[in-house]
């Protein structure tokens, strides 16, 4: 066995790697190792401590179903998937909103121009636009997912921008 310490120990980790390994993934995981150990040497994490943030991710498993996937929630919490999603997006270009905790999968396609609000009481908003590339060029068939708000008071849908890009 080697001598490992609290110094040596991320770079014994690295050393685990086959060489075979896709480098990508050995980039990921070593940078994610060296912060994660980093942190917890940043704020000194006690073993009680430790043990309190495993309990945490073993009750987010509790909760996670095919629809529920808690550990992308955690990810929108923290603001990582913005994150990944800025630094993903073309410059000039607007990037994309995460799927939010009210995100209904596979909402009713609606055409152009439906009434989301259907029964419910309250003003009604309009809301229009053009998706266009970053060149300008209207995009046909951009898909708008409008979700679902913590009330009732209107469905979640799907609709495509027309053929001129209209939403």
């Amino acid at each position: 066995m080697r001598n490992v310490t609290e110094n040596t120990l991320t770079d014994a980790f690295e050393a685990y790697f086959d060489p075979d390994t896709d480098p990508r993934l050995k980039e990921v995981v070593t940078a994610l190792t060296r912060h994660l150990h980093a942190f917890a040497r940043q704020v000194n994490l006690t073993h009680a401590e430790w043990d309190q943030g495993i309990q945490f991710l073993e009750r987010m498993t509790e909760f996670t179903t095919w629809e529920r996937h808690e550990f992308v929630l955690l990810s929108d919490v923290l603001g990582l998937s913005s994150l990944v999603d800025m630094i993903n997006t073309v410059p000039g270009g607007t990037s994309s909103s995460v799927l939010g905790p009210f995100h209904v999968s596979g909402s009713p396609r609606i055409p152009i121009g439906h009434d989301l609000k259907r029964h419910y009481p309250g003003p009604v908003l309009l809301a229009t636009g053009v998706v266009r590339s970053i060149d300008g060029t209207p995009i046909a068939g951009a898909e708008l997912d409008t979700g679902k708000p913590p009330r009732p008071a209107s469905i979640p849908a799907r609709t495509r921008s027309s053929a001129c890009g209209r939403i």
